[in-house]
């Protein structure tokens, strides 16, 4: 994720940091990398229609 919703009450923002599984030079493990495909795999939406020029899809 490269960004998100900031707290209006929060004055500074938030300190960046390396994430769990990621070594010293910034490289995710094997092991991070195959559990963050899982996770994007089980938060894909569903397969919706394609939207066309003739029967156009808005919103979800």
């Amino acid at each position: 994720m490269l960004a998100v919703p900031g707290d209006p009450r929060r004055t500074r923002p938030p300190a960046l940091g390396v994430a769990a599984g990621v070594d010293g030079g910034g490289v995710p493990s094997a092991a991070a990398l195959e559990a963050g495909a899982r996770r994007m795999e089980r938060s894909r939406p569903r397969a919706q229609p394609p939207s066309t020029l003739t029967r156009p899809r808005y919103g979800p």
